[in-house]
């Protein structure tokens, strides 16, 4: 899919006594209550082979922000700070009111919905633009959805995941011209040909040879006299 994959926590990792964990909670309570907030906690965890710090209190949601873009914001500038220090690497995300969680709901819910309308309609449908662990997740969902694969396409920030068809569908009917049963342009060419055979047949059977010969003999008499009128005419000039 395109997405780098995760690196794991040492297995004799000591959260306790780490100082990028303690250094992130540093610089992040300290951004907090710049922003004016007083009752909240940070509780540090390990979420699978990473350090997760947990925020909870009340009105955080200025934390979170739209779809979570500043909560994600923050996770970036709290890793800065937490790499100052000179310790082995640590993956630390945040986590805010069990936001994450209800993300992944949502996302796991947006991947199995798309996943079924690409099957059903046989195309490629794009994302909207994600971070890298929610595009994991979009991957991680379809990749147990039979008939349907993943990938992710563009450049940071707005790289997206797209979904598409193992099997893709045609339209045969396109390829037809959309005529079919003779409808269309040759059914109509068709019912107009035969209302031209049967006027002729109506003309054939109301045919009169005297009236065709005297329309003959007056076509000669007309020809001739406009052949007089113009030797005349040229004379005269």
């Amino acid at each position: 899919n395109g997405d780098d994959g995760e690196e794991k926590l040492p297995d004799d990792f000591d959260i306790s006594k780490s100082l990028k964990v303690k250094a992130a909670i540093e610089y992040l309570t300290a951004v907090l209550r710049a922003l004016g907030l007083d009752n909240f906690t940070i509780t540090p965890e390990k979420r699978g082979g990473n350090v997760v710090l947990d925020i909870k209190g009340e009105k955080l949601g200025v934390v979170i922000g739209k779809r979570g873009e500043t909560l994600d914001s923050l996770q970036y500038l709290t890793i800065l700070a937490s790499n100052r220090t000179e310790e082995s690497f640590c993956r630390i995300s945040l986590d805010c009111n069990g936001y994450r969680d209800k993300r992944r709901e949502t996302l796991d819910a947006l991947a199995r919905k798309t996943s079924a309308k690409v099957i059903k309609q046989g195309r490629k449908i794009a994302l909207e633009p994600m971070n890298p662990y929610e595009r994991r997740i979009i991957h991680s969902c379809v990749a147990e959805i039979e008939g349907v694969s993943s990938r992710s396409t563009g450049s940071e920030p707005y790289r997206k995941v797209v979904i598409y068809a193992d099997k893709p569908k045609f339209d045969s009917n396109r390829r037809r011209g959309g005529h079919g049963n003779g409808s269309g342009a040759r059914g109509y060419r068709r019912s107009e040909g035969f209302s031209t055979s049967f006027e002729r047949e109506y003309k054939r059977s109301n045919y009169s040879p005297d009236e065709n010969a005297n329309a003959g003999e007056f076509s000669k008499e007309t020809v001739d006299t406009e052949k007089n009128a113009t030797l005349y005419g040229k004379i005269e000039l």
